[in-house]
Formats: C-alpha cells, structure tokens, sequence
C-alpha cells in the first residue's frame, strides 16, 4: 500500500499543447520579430501578438518539426518549457551561424554584461541593460544572414546527435555559444524565459515586458485544457485523501501557472501549499547552490513535495534514494521520461500516464523504462490503489 502519491500536472491533469504553443511563439519571435533578431524565413508568416489558431499551428508545426523536436528532448529527460525555448533557439542559431560568412564568425558581444545588483531598481535597471546588449549583439551577428529556409529548424538533430541526457544537451549549448555569446549564456536562457512567459500569462498576469511596455498579448493562462474530467479528477483525490494517503505535486510551472489553473478546476484546496513544489521552488534552491541544475530529472521538486519542508537547504542535504522501505511507499505519477528518471533517483515506484505528448504510442518506452505501471490516464490510479489494498 501507498502512503504517498505524487503528482506532475502537464500531460497528467493538465493538456500541453498550450505550453507548446507558447514555447514556439516564444523561439519564432526572438528569431524573427523587429524587437529581436530580424531574420527572413520563406514561407511562414508574419508574427503579431494576437494570432489566430491557424497561425499558432502553423508556426509551431515548423518550428518544431511537427512536434519532433519535443520528442527528441522529452526522450532524453528535458520536460522544462524554458530549457525547450532555450535548446531550440541555440540550435537554431548555430544554423545561422553556420551560414555567415567566415570573416563574421567572431565574437562580438562583450566578455562581461552590464552587471547585475541585488538592490531592487539597481537591478531592474542594470538587468534590462543586459538584454538590451544581448539582443543589440546578436542582431549584429545575424545581420548578414541569408534568407532561412524551414530546414534551420531541423539543426537540432544534428548538433545534438550524440546527446543522451540533459547534462549533454547543456554542454553542447555552452560549447556553441561561448564563442558568439561569451559569458552570457545564462542571460540568453533568462531572456527565452522572460519572452516566453509573456506569450503564456499575457499582459493580465505577466505584466509590462522586460523593456518596460506593454506586449498586447493575451496569454494562455486561463485557457488550459484539462487532460480528465474535472470533476472525476478531484474525486479521484478526495478518495485517495479519504484513505489516508498524503499527495503532493511536483512541476515544472511556477507558482503562478500552478495556482491559477488548479484554483478554477476545483483541485487546489485538496493540495498542502507546502507540498506543491514549482519552478519558483527550483529557481530559489538553484540560487542556493549555483551551478547546480534541479529541474527535472533532478528528483529536487518531487523531494521537497515528499519532505513538505520550506527549507530548501535540507532538501538538497537530504540523502538519495531514499530508503526501499520509505521509496516504496511513494508512488510518482508523471507522463515523461524526466519524471520517470526522478522517480528512479529517489528510489520511489512510477506510474506512467498515457496522456503527454506522445499518447499511447509511449507505452512502449516507459515498458523499456520498468515503469511500475503505465496508465491510460490518471484515473485509472483508482484501480492502481485498489490492488495495493488487496
């Protein structure tokens, strides 16, 4: 039997393809929009801040090359919007890059960006400064490139062929952009992070863009698609409550797009606020220990959902696995292979849902993974939790 029961939200309660959408119109705009880069594709269209679901298909479906490249990096263990915005732009860059002319393939950003302080406007101001020259010199760099065809986006394929995990996927990052960005790849993260939270909040929510202005856009935020009924879900967690089970949450959003969602579905209040861990918990921590990755598949947010502790120094002191009698108590219900991955490096059972990207076509890939169930979806945890009984 389960004492514990752990839950990821996107591809679990909680439909994706909202986040996908935003992650592309992020990458889209920060290669192609005036603001930024000001590269020429053929054949795709013009970006406003308001498009229409034809123009978001659209663009997404290059993008991403059909959804391939979201398999490529979920099958090895990146389940972060940020990092997908981050991973795809670089590989897109090192495309241009490639295509320059040899005399223009130098470093042209400075070795150190206006820097950074802890005292509030100080850093507003000195943090703006740092994308203003991220961005001025990346367009300089790209200025002669030629017009890009749809195969740019493809590139990733290659520059990340030989990358089995995350780890190798942030290396060859680093590897391509310290000659183009020098120190400043961080800062490059930080801005498709920032860019992309503006195209899923929305000025409601996001408010002012890092330059300062309003963006016009509306956001995603209040049109998530839940994956179940709503109403079968939060009876689903009334009976596991009932039986005396604890539950927790574990994911990859912050706090914000956590609560949100979960609030007007009715799910919230059956969750402790201290046994929700979001990217905001992970962002916090990380600052702890710079250098430090915790996202998934770190098992960090499943940890401290576990330990229900806001102190987030003695969950990264906390021994792992966890001990077999207290790992088996747990069960960890995610739809990815980083959430699999955390469940192995806490020592705790998984079940898999079939409902993330790859849909029932995953079954085969979390078999290969030992997975101590795969589920249609999450409602079938009832039966799960009804034979642990017996």
């Amino acid at each position: 039997m389960y004492d514990w029961i752990l839950f990821d939200i996107d591809g679990v309660m909680l439909s994706e393809e909202r986040y996908f959408d935003a992650s592309a119109l992020a990458i889209y705009e920060l290669l192609a929009s005036p603001r930024y880069l000001r590269l020429t594709f053929t054949g795709m269209r013009e970006l406003d801040v308001r498009p229409d679901d034809e123009t978001v298909r659209e663009i997404r479906a290059r993008v991403f090359h059909d959804d391939e490249f979201l398999r490529f990096i979920k099958g090895r263990g990146v389940n972060a919007n940020w990092d997908m915005v981050y991973l795809q732009f670089v590989a897109v860059l090192a495309a241009v890059a490639d295509s320059l002319p040899a005399k223009t393939r130098q470093a042209w950003l400075p070795r150190e960006l206006p820097a950074t302080s802890v005292d509030g406007a100080t850093a507003t101001l000195n943090a703006t400064d740092r994308r203003r020259a991220l961005v001025e010199g990346m367009r300089q760099f790209v200025a002669a490139a030629p017009i890009l065809t749809g195969d740019v986006f493809r590139n990733y394929a290659r520059l990340f062929e030989d990358c089995q995990g995350k780890d190798d996927l942030f290396s060859v990052c680093r590897r391509v952009l310290e000659p183009i960005l020098g120190d400043a790849a961080q800062a490059l993260w930080d801005l498709g992070k920032d860019v992309f939270q503006e195209w899923y909040l929305g000025d409601a929510y996001a408010g002012p863009a890092w330059h300062g202005q309003p963006t016009g856009k509306i956001g995603y935020l209040e049109q998530e698609r839940p994956v179940v009924p709503p109403d079968e879900f939060r009876q689903l967690l009334d009976d596991v409550l009932s039986k005396g089970l604890q539950i927790g949450i574990a994911t990859g959003r912050p706090r914000l797009e956590t609560e949100v969602p979960l609030r007007s579905f009715d799910w919230l209040s059956r969750f402790d606020r201290n046994r929700i861990t979001t990217a905001s918990e992970v962002l916090e921590a990380q600052a702890l220990r710079p250098g430090q990755p915790l996202s998934k598949p770190h098992p960090f947010s499943y940890l401290r959902s576990y330990l229900g502790t806001t102190d987030l120094a003695a969950v990264l002191d906390a021994p792992l696995p966890l001990p077999p009698s207290a790992g088996r108590r747990v069960l960890i219900v995610g739809d990815s292979v980083a959430d699999a991955l955390a469940a192995r490096a806490m020592g705790c059972h998984f079940a898999a849902v079939l409902t993330g990207l790859e849909g029932a076509a995953a079954r085969e890939l979390f078999a290969s993974l030992d997975c101590n169930y795969v589920l249609d979806n999450v409602l079938e945890l009832k039966q799960v939790l009804a034979a642990a009984v017996k």
